[in-house]
């Protein structure tokens, strides 16, 4: 189907300086070989799945032990610095390197270790660390860090799976990010004819400590209140699928007390040839003390259309066309420019199996601001 698919904020987070991103960076694009992340899809897509999209085949190492990575050299420009997004004016980096390393001593036992590296937050992040066992056709007990089963995007959000270079801005502002925890999670899929299929995900993991993105849980914080989320998923064999998440976290709401924060996510996907359509929307209320405010309500929606061209120029192995559409309002009781409506649109060139150049064109447009928030990025990606 041609590249397509990709999970973001891991739990662990841990500063650090330039110079260390300029030597993950010279690691990850040449101590490692060759950027796909059999792994990178947090709902544990098999090496089948993702070569399906990449045709890339494992880096060879012992038994049944095996290594992928991706590496991104991206150059990002906006006209203002206060964007949505809070992307620099003008900026090099690498934007998420990172690894996987996946042992399967036996078939229904499968140890996970993924590292990354946020080259725009400057953090070091570990994604997964999980013990998964299956003891059923199909199903699947996780125990450890893995990412919260919630949406689709999160199969989307690595360089590598990623069309555009830059991410929805509903799963960046109110889901606060495609995040992993600690925590108990279980999937399962049940066919009930040859074409149609139902996917269950579930998990039990400590709570978010509040609505934006800087309380996503850090390792070694002590919280004592369980977050439930999950999503049912459903599989046609018309190249459609759908499904419905929800997530409710319980935090400290900065007045001696405790809030609810709810969401309810719904997701779409059509896929025929070449051509992927997909769109998502969260939508949220927000519990916060009445002298604090009082509650409020969040929503946001995205729309993703996608098609490949083989072999459309004599060099290289495909070229690649995307549009996006993203909404987001991420308090409904003010007005300003978190209040966003951004149109995006992308070419990219494939040139072989590992290695593809992305360019992208974003248009904003922020309620009360008049500002200009337009931004352009470049991308080369590599992974193995």
């Amino acid at each position: 189907a041609g590249w397509g698919d990709p999970a973001e904020k891991g739990v662990a987070r841990v500063m650090v300086q330039p110079h260390l991103i300029l030597s993950c960076t010279l690691f990850f694009g040449v101590a490692a070989p060759s950027l796909l992340l059999a792994q990178d899809s947090p709902a544990g897509a098999t090496d089948e799945d993702v070569n399906e999209f990449f045709a890339v085949e494992d880096f060879e190492m012992p038994s049944k032990l095996t290594l992928h990575g991706t590496f991104d050299f991206t150059y990002i420009h906006f006209d203002h610095s206060q964007n949505l997004d809070g992307f620099p004016t003008d900026r090099v980096t690498s934007v998420e390197p990172k690894l996987v390393l996946r042992y399967e001593p036996a078939d229904e036992h499968v140890f996970l270790a993924e590292v990354e590296l946020d080259g725009l937050e400057e953090e070091l992040e570990l994604e997964q660390l999980s013990y998964q066992y299956e003891p059923a056709h199909e199903t699947e007990v996780g125990v450890g860090i893995q990412y919260i089963p919630f949406g689709i995007e999160r199969f989307y959000n690595s360089p590598a799976r990623n069309p555009l270079v830059d991410r929805p801005s509903p799963y960046r502002h109110i889901l606060p990010g495609t995040y992993s925890d600690l925590g108990v999670f279980l999937s399962t899929e049940r066919e009930w004819t040859d074409d149609w299929s139902l996917r269950i995900e579930a998990a039990l993991t400590r709570s978010l400590e509040g609505p934006t993105r800087d309380d996503r849980p850090h390792p070694f914080d002590a919280i004592d209140q369980i977050q439930p989320s999950g999503r049912i998923g459903i599989s046609t064999p018309y190249g459609v699928s759908a499904g419905v998440s929800g997530l409710l976290a319980r935090y400290e709401d900065g007045a001696g007390g405790h809030e609810e924060l709810t969401l309810t996510g719904v997701d779409l996907t059509f896929e025929h040839g070449e051509t992927i359509v997909r769109a998502e929307a969260i939508f949220g209320e927000v519990g916060r003390a009445d002298s604090l405010g009082g509650d409020y309500d969040r929503y946001g929606w995205y729309v993703e259309a996608y098609h490949r061209f083989p072999r459309l120029l004599p060099w290289g192995q495909a070229i690649e066309t995307v549009v996006r559409y993203d909404d987001v309002d991420m308090n409904d009781s003010v007005r300003d420019f978190s209040d966003v409506r951004r149109y995006s649109f992308g070419v990219n060139w494939v040139l072989d199996e590992s290695w593809r150049m992305k360019t992208e064109v974003s248009i904003s447009r922020e309620d009360g601001e008049s500002v200009a928030n337009d931004g352009r990025f470049i991308q080369l990606e590599y992974h193995f």
